[in-house]
């Protein structure tokens, strides 16, 4: 029966698909005989073009009345099949995408917002077309924001009420300690940024970042003072400053001076000036050198890596690539020494097969200076590590860590008394650290 349901007069529209949908669940609910007068059944050798609807054939001349019993009612094994089609649903036909809740919309933009915010999207994220696409094939009714309305709405919006959530926390701790530092962007522009942490009524360690703002001005100690002092009263930290952590750089510490504020450098920043200074003699840099000069080859050559590589499987070793180091940051210059000793043989190997290697050779009191590095900068590559994190509370540690550097540098020491490169670094390591920490850990911070 379905197959004659749009033809004729009837016009598939919206008000009779609803009509249908009534019929459909009218004929579930009754259970007797459904009869189609108005619609006959063509006969068993009717063609395949007598099922449009025609003139009535039920008063036909007797040479058609010959044809058999009338097909005008139908009988009960048509009335089943017709009772056993599916009804289609009043969905099936139309497409309706319900637009969702305020409520739910806010959210929405909320976590969008977030998204851009914690993963450094671009606001021009809403206009890429297939985002715009994912979006609408996960929640139809949700109408993305502009990136105007991102930028000029929201973004002020939440920043507004964050400010305020973290302005009720402040005021309800009596002391914070910040942290303030210098940073370039890739478009050469300056930026300073400052940072607080506390101890909240639940005695957990809470750190807020305060203001990363543009500073074009001179980094003179004047103007960095100044700086300080006014996000200190934007924020309402004045009379609960317990003390300014910062690096070593001459004007950031004399800034701190002016503010009166106590001053304590960096722990970590520390440690690089001190192990940068103690790896400075010449006979320590000239077999760094080396190292550098093997490891930026590799870097350049796909076939001396393809075979280092090789050989590496070949003497059953993790297949790591070589690290390069940073010229500011020690700890990469350890972990390319590091990973240089582990894979020892494999290079030598290598550099012994592949054309146009370098001219470096490695003797064995360069092993030794390689494996001496090691040992010496292995503690303070780890601590590095972990006093850099946000998880801890590194000052109450500052007495503590410094006794242990001095006692593993004291027994390194007695392990090389026939190197004299690695003998004078060990004890460069100890007047640094003397140097860097002996006086802060008598101050009365620390006690």
């Amino acid at each position: 029966m379905s197959e004659f349901l749009f033809k004729g007069t009837i016009k598939p529209n919206k008000q009779n698909l609803l009509k249908l949908q009534v019929l459909s669940e009218q004929q579930s609910d009754d259970p007797s005989p459904i009869t189609s007068p108005e619609i006959p059944t063509p006969p068993p050798n009717a063609g395949p073009f007598t099922s449009n609807p025609g003139p009535s054939t039920s008063n036909l001349g007797p040479s058609t009345s010959n044809t058999g019993p009338s097909t005008s009612n139908p009988g009960p094994s048509s009335t089943s099949n017709a009772l056993k089609r599916p009804h289609a649903a009043l969905d099936d036909y139309l497409d309706v995408v319900r637009p969702v809740t305020v409520n739910k919309s806010r959210k929405l933009d909320e976590q969008l917002l977030r998204m851009i915010v914690k993963e450094y999207r671009p606001f021009s994220i809403v206009e890429s077309k297939e985002f715009v696409k994912l979006v609408h094939m996960l929640m139809p009714g949700y109408q993305l924001p502009s990136r105007k309305t991102i930028s000029n709405g929201l973004l002020t919006a939440v920043y507004n009420d964050k400010m305020e959530s973290c302005k009720k926390q402040l005021d309800a701790v009596n002391h914070v300690s910040l942290t303030t530092d210098g940073w370039t962007s890739i478009n050469n522009e300056s930026f300073a940024a400052i940072a607080a942490r506390f101890i909240d009524a639940d005695h957990e360690m809470r750190s807020m970042l305060l203001e990363c703002s543009e500073f074009p001005a001179s980094h003179t100690a004047q103007n960095l003072a100044d700086g300080l002092l006014s996000a200190c009263n934007t924020w309402g930290l004045s009379g609960k400053v317990a003390a300014v952590t910062t690096d070593n750089a001459a004007n950031t510490v004399s800034a701190i001076e002016m503010t009166r504020f106590r001053h304590i450098p960096c722990f970590a920043h520390c440690l690089n000036l001190i192990v940068k200074s103690s790896i400075a003699a010449r006979e320590i840099q000239a077999v760094v050198g080396k190292v550098k000069r093997v490891v930026k080859f590799f870097k350049k050559s796909s076939a001396a890596v393809t075979k280092l590589r090789d050989f590496q499987k070949q003497m059953n070793l993790p297949e790591h690539k070589l690290m390069q180091d940073v010229e500011t940051r020690w700890n990469s210059t350890f972990d390319m020494l590091r990973r240089f000793n582990e894979n020892k043989n494999p290079i030598l190997a290598t550099l012994a097969v592949v054309e146009s290697s370098p001219d470096v050779s490695f003797h064995k009191d360069d092993w030794e200076i390689v494996d001496g590095l090691i040992n010496y900068l292995t503690i303070f590559h780890s601590i590095t590590v972990e006093v850099s994190t946000e998880k801890m509370v590194s000052i109450s540690l500052l007495r503590f860590l410094y006794k242990f550097f001095k006692q593993h540098v004291e027994k390194c020491l007695l392990n090389c008394t026939l190197n004299q490169p690695l003998a004078t670094m060990g004890k460069a390591l100890l007047d640094n650290l003397v140097s860097r920490f002996d006086k802060l850990c008598q101050g009365q911070i620390i006690m």
